[in-house]
């Protein structure tokens, strides 16, 4: 795994960067009582001082509904076309304990050499970068959980941990290894004081 470094300000620029170039899901205000994972049009909009949604980032992955095919009619026979999703997406702001889930539905929907070519397209282009939890509520429970931690990288791409004015960057997978190397302006290798 590697380590970067992130400053806040930086961090500002990978966001509105990827903004431009895919869709970036975050916690964002629906209402003064109702946080979700939807579509930033600029870092501002981003809820970055809320530790849990009302509902799951998986959602962005697996929806709870979507247009799976479409057919046209011809005189004798019909043509039928798969609709698999191939945009760019990230997920950004998401807790260990929800990402940890990604890990959980991988498996599900690629269980025993069956794949769900649907998920799995929508799932390859999405990049999963978490924040680590620096005070979990006393209502959480992600410890409770082999290898739960509120540090836990299973299930991101990428696991931001804020050190005071800077945050700590672990690279998990392939997918965060070139999110990182095609914004690497942003990012500083991390010295042995910051780990």
């Amino acid at each position: 795994m590697t380590q970067m470094i992130i400053t806040k300000d930086n961090l500002k620029i990978l966001i509105e960067s990827l903004i431009g170039d895919m869709n970036v899901f975050a916690p964002k205000k629906a209402d003064n009582n109702t946080i979700l994972y939807s579509v930033l049009k600029s870092f501002d909009e981003y809820a970055q001082n809320v530790l849990l949604t009302n509902t799951s980032a998986k959602e962005r992955v697996y929806l709870q509904s979507e247009k799976m095919f479409s057919y046209s009619k011809q005189k004798d026979t019909v043509d039928l076309k798969e609709d698999l999703d191939a945009k760019e997406n990230a997920i950004f702001g998401c807790r260990p304990c929800d990402a940890r889930g990604f890990d959980v539905i991988d498996k599900i929907f690629n269980w025993n050499g069956v794949e769900d070519a649907g998920y799995t397209a929508k799932r390859k282009n999405t990049t999963i970068i978490s924040v680590s939890c620096k005070k979990p509520e006393t209502t959480c429970f992600c410890t409770s959980f082999k290898d739960g931690s509120p540090v836990s990288e299973k299930g991101s791409d990428i696991l931001l941990t804020f050190l005071e004015d800077r945050y700590l960057v672990d690279v998990v997978s392939e997918r965060g290894r070139k999110l990182v190397a095609k914004y690497a302006s942003v990012f500083s290798v991390a010295s042995r004081s910051d780990a």
